[in-house]
């Protein structure tokens, strides 16, 4: 798979394709999880979900721009993205091919068994990039 890069605040990271989709798919679910009553934020990750399921290799762009730029925006961003990884730690050492599947619900792209480290990496790369 290829890789993509993604700015906030005048900074970039190159992420794996396959590895942040992973984590933004999860960061869209658990969104839905943790904050239901919070449509504002379903739209925000329903568009990355459509960005990304529209982006060929290489093109994923996500817009970090506007509301997660505010200070409110980013702690929930940040929030977020520690719970992940809290969770993914407590996962195992891998993620199965059927529970990324059931998540990642793309057309053409389907997963096999993944190293849980190889998600937590690029988790902690995303948060890296927010925080900075």
């Amino acid at each position: 798979m290829a890789h993509s890069y993604i700015d906030f605040k005048g900074r970039t990271a190159r992420f794996h394709d396959g590895m942040i989709t992973i984590v933004f798919m999860f960061l869209f679910r658990m969104s839905k999880d943790l904050y239901p009553g919070r449509k504002d934020l379903s739209v925000y990750f329903r568009n990355w979900k459509i960005n990304i399921e529209l982006s060929g290799p290489g093109l994923i762009d996500i817009d970090l721009r506007g509301y997660w730029e505010t200070d409110v925006g980013k702690k929930l961003l940040v929030q977020l993205v520690n719970e992940l990884i809290n969770r993914l730690k407590r996962s195992g050492p891998e993620l199965s091919s059927d529970f990324i599947n059931g998540i990642v619900k793309f057309n053409q792209v389907n997963y096999g068994d993944v190293k849980t480290e190889l998600v937590i990496k690029e988790a902690s790369k995303f948060l890296n990039l927010l925080t900075g």
